[in-house]
């Protein structure tokens, strides 16, 4: 031990400011109490001056230590603690009672342990045992007075001195123990630190107001708007890096975990990153406001953005076509359910527009499905500029597609009729036009179109097959036009 921890000499300078106007009353009480005791045959005689100098001499010495420099070496440590222990046994040995006051001993072990640790302690009691000895010398010299005659004095300190080895015992394995829990307390501490400072999770502990009280390194990477790059960190507000559209549910779970202490949920939302995207993370919360040292919701979330990513694109190809990125025939089917189940609730009219191209199966078998692919892609821009952006163009089969238009007021079924013939006659020229592919190639093609105009709730592949049904009247009509089912 090079060395050892000490009461600041400020501390103890200050401490006898505050206690020196009741040092000297206290010095003369104990001496006349010794003395008194001397008198009545309680305790050896001495001379009330001789009493006053030992006790006032023990102050002394207690005071002139505690005033040690800050920080000491091994021996230095001995020297206080010898020092405190020698005036506590002088007064001991002094009232002739010697071994039988032993336990006074113990106040400079406790104060040992208390300023300067466990270890300190068994300093203490080595020191007094040391105390004993010499006492018991000087008995056995005739030095010091002892109202214990031998050998019973002898007996008493002997007892007393395995007192004092059997606690040294006890306070050495309850060293050895704490010394041992607290390492491995650290050790735990430390790799756990190692393994938060290292992790790509993010664990963040938010306070019943919402405010971050602790943030593992990962979370440096969140922008919650404290400027200067400063990631998320204790102090501030974790609502500030949640994306506006989550924001509101995540205030919601977060109001329901206040209720539940000890719940658990999960979840997941979009956070802002110091790239200037919005990452998708997910979430564990659990609620551990009422456990000591936490006092929080302790959030542990992973970055899933790029599973979230493919999981997107992966209901994209199936619910949109790979070529136009158009609506497929299974997202039209839940769309025309979506537009259907509302006729009921709110009365309006929906026209489905089933569109064919004829003659476009002879340039695929002439030119080739690229320039096939090429004439699709410039048709659907031109069939996108015939309607409004709420309106839905979906491409159902190689060369066929649908349009569902849905009106609320305007004219009734007739105003619903008349607008779906307007984008029809729109449709139908656009289609004409002719196509300039590569090569030099000039793809000419027309389109026939079916309208169906429904008014109740209808299954999609009913209404399908109506507009189906009249697209192909549109064929056998002369192509290049469009028909209404009356």
């Amino acid at each position: 031990m090079g060395e050892v921890a000490s009461v600041e000499p400020d501390i103890a300078k200050r401490r006898w400011k505050t206690e020196w106007r009741f040092v000297a009353p206290s010095v003369l009480v104990v001496a006349f109490l010794i003395w008194g005791a001397g008198r009545l045959r309680w305790a050896s005689p001495h001379p009330l001056w001789l009493l006053v100098l030992v006790v006032l001499g023990a102050a002394v010495v207690s005071y002139s230590v505690d005033l040690w420099q800050k920080g000491c070496a091994r021996w230095q440590l001995h020297a206080r603690i010898a020092a405190k222990t020698a005036v506590v046994a002088s007064c001991i040995y002094l009232t002739g009672w010697g071994p039988m006051l032993v336990i006074g001993l113990f106040y400079p072990v406790a104060d040992s342990m208390e300023n300067f640790g466990e270890e300190a302690g068994l300093i203490a009691i080595f020191w007094a045992l040391v105390s004993i000895a010499v006492g018991m010398i000087l008995i056995a010299l005739g030095w010091a007075p002892s109202l214990v005659h031998p050998p019973a004095v002898y007996g008493l300190a002997a007892l007393a001195s395995a007192g004092l080895v059997a606690a040294g015992l006890y306070m050495r394995i309850a060293v050895v123990r704490r010394t041992q829990a607290q390492k491995a307390l650290e050790e735990e501490q430390s790799r756990f630190a190692a393994l938060v400072r290292h992790s790509s999770d993010i664990i963040v502990v938010v306070d019943a107001d919402g405010v971050v009280t602790y943030a593992s390194p990962s979370a440096e990477i969140i922008d919650a708007g404290a400027g200067d790059g400063v990631g998320l960190q204790a102090g501030q507000t974790v609502t500030n890096a949640v994306h506006p559209k989550d924001l509101s549910s995540s205030l919601g779970i977060f109001a329901t975990m206040l209720a539940e202490p000890g719940g658990t949920t999960s979840g997941e939302m979009r956070v802002r990153y110091f790239d200037g995207a919005w990452h998708w993370m997910e979430y564990i919360a659990t609620n551990l406001i009422g456990v000591p040292g936490v006092n929080g919701i302790v959030v542990n979330g992973r970055d899933v953005t790029d599973r979230k990513e493919l999981e997107f694109d992966l209901v994209r190809r199936a619910t949109h076509d790979p070529l136009t990125g158009l609506s497929n025939r299974a997202d039209l089917r839940e769309i025309l359910e979506r537009a259907a189940a509302k006729l009921d609730r709110h009365p309006h009219s929906i026209a489905i527009l089933y569109l064919d191209l004829d003659h476009f199966k002879e340039v695929n078998d002439e030119y080739g499905h690229d320039a096939g692919d090429q004439l699709l892609l410039t048709l659907v821009d031109r069939l996108r500029s015939c309607i409004r952006p709420t309106d839905t163009l979906a491409r159902i089969g190689g060369d066929e597609f649908c349009v569902v238009l849905e009106t609320h007021g305007e004219g009734g079924r007739d105003g619903t009729v008349a607008r779906a013939s307007a984008i029809a006659s729109r449709m139908i020229s656009a289609c004409q036009q002719p196509v300039a592919l590569s090569d030099g190639i000039l793809a000419e093609v027309s389109a026939s179109i079916g309208i169906v105009i429904c008014e109740q709730d209808t299954p999609p592949e009913e209404l399908l097959r109506l507009a189906d049904m009249t697209m192909y009247r549109a064929k056998e009509n002369g192509r290049s036009r469009y028909e209404v089912l009356v």
